[in-house]
Formats: C-alpha cells, structure tokens, sequence
C-alpha cells in the first residue's frame, strides 16, 4: 500500500494525475490507494504537512501523515486543516505540536523520523497524542543515508514499543517525470532550477515502485503492517453528503 502519495491536488508539488496514480497502484498490484495531499484531503486519507517549507519552521522538520479511516476523522482532519488556515493570509497555514493534541482521535498518525537527536522526544509525544494509533514510518528512496535512516527508524519503533510500516513519499507515476516534477519544484520556490537544488529529489525514486522492489527493501513485516492500516480504512468520499443547516423560522413555518 501507498500511504505517502500526492497528486496534482497538491498544487506545483507534483503533475501526476490521480487517474494515472490511481492505474499505475492497481497495476502495480498495489492493495489500496490511498493519497496524502499537503493540506488537502482525498481518498480517506490525510494531512501531509512536512513539505511546506512554512510549516517546517512551526512543525521542525517532522513528517507526520494522518490518515482517516472513518467519516469522523474525516470530519476532525477537516477541522485542523481550517485552523491552520484560519491563522494565516491566504494560501499559507499554521500548525503548532498542540494542534494534535485537539480532537484527532479516530484519525491514524503516520510519525516519520529526520535522523536528529530530538527524534526519541518528537516520537515520545506523538505516541501519546495518539495512542494505540501512532505508527512509525520507515522510507529508503536509496539517497545517501536512507540505509541509516530506515534501521533508526525501526530501532525507535522497538524502544518505544509501537508498530513499524513504510511508504515511499511518491510524487511520480514513472520516473521519467523527474524533469517535470523538478520544473515544478523551482517555480512551486519563484527561482531557477540551479537553486532549486536544495528543494530537489536527489533522484527518481520518489514514484511508484513494484511490489517485488518495495519487498526487497522493507521486508514482509513492514508490508503486512501497510495491509493492516489499510484495513482499518473504510472510508471513502462517497460517503460524504451535504447537510442542509435548519433554517431559523417561527414554528408554524
């Protein structure tokens, strides 16, 4: 299962469209699809607030992915997304580490570690924002340190005692759309593409992958848990419909 997966919703972060994620996940024999849009809902699934660079400086750095398995945390991620809006001008958003304390408990927490010495404090919270619904999220796009990074990961999830699931931050249906997504990038920034660097994948990892290469990376167990997750989602947009408020009118009308 994907987890950690935008679509062009995401406004310049990625061109992909949701119905070629959506074909290339089923043939790629991908169980579920389920999409992460920063500061958009879609498919049951949730906030994504690492990769703006605004909600960085508020949230240091972290990953954190929620997801909505029920129309009530559908409801209540709804509810986050208006007040970090509401904080803000127009198209910006403010979140703070307390927000996940307010009202999010049918929503699933997906914690990813940055490799820092603040990871087992920053872990230690969100597993008590969510108890019993808080996983730690394993990601090897084969940069530099992603080895490191992925064994770090599952040694917090052993010290803390909590499940263990990966997912592979996808911005690309097929790699060859890695020139597309970095022209994206530096304009989603207003600069060049040579100092966009720093804001760009180092490589082409960042899209859907087989299942056989997922396996090989992450294991049986880091899969079986996307499966598990993937279970406890039975939401869908379908279900949304729209309530007419009551009308405030005497009572013989």
């Amino acid at each position: 299962d994907e987890f950690q997966c935008e679509t062009e919703a995401a406004l310049l972060a990625t061109r992909d469209h949701l119905d070629q994620v959506v074909a290339d996940i089923r043939q790629a024999d991908l169980a579920h699809d389920l999409f992460c849009n920063r500061t958009h809902v879609l498919a049951g699934a949730g906030l994504y607030p690492q990769a703006d660079r605004r909600l960085d400086t508020l949230l240091d750095g972290q990953v954190i992915i929620l997801l909505a398995p029920t129309e009530a945390a559908y409801s209540q991620l709804c509810h986050l997304i208006t007040r970090a809006r509401r904080r803000c001008d127009k198209g910006e958003y403010r979140l703070t580490r307390q927000d996940f304390t307010l009202n999010l408990d049918n929503c699933l927490c997906l914690w990813s570690p940055r490799g820092r010495s603040d990871d087992d404090e920053q872990l230690a919270y969100y597993a008590d924002c969510f108890k019993s619904r808080c996983w730690v999220l394993v990601e090897n796009l084969l940069t530099e340190n992603s080895f490191e990074l992925s064994t770090h990961a599952q040694q917090l999830a052993r010290k803390h005692n909590l499940p263990a699931t990966c997912a592979n931050n996808v911005h690309m249906h097929t790699p060859e759309r890695k020139d597309l997504q970095d022209a994206l990038t530096a304009i989603r920034f207003n600069t060049t593409l040579t100092e966009a660097l720093p804001y760009l994948f180092p490589n082409a990892e960042n899209h859907l992958r087989s299942a056989n290469k997922l396996h090989s990376l992450y294991g049986t167990d880091l899969m079986q848990e996307t499966l598990r997750i993937a279970d406890r989602c039975d939401f869908t947009l379908d279900a949304l419909r729209y309530r007419y408020p009551k009308d405030i009118l005497p009572g013989q009308y």
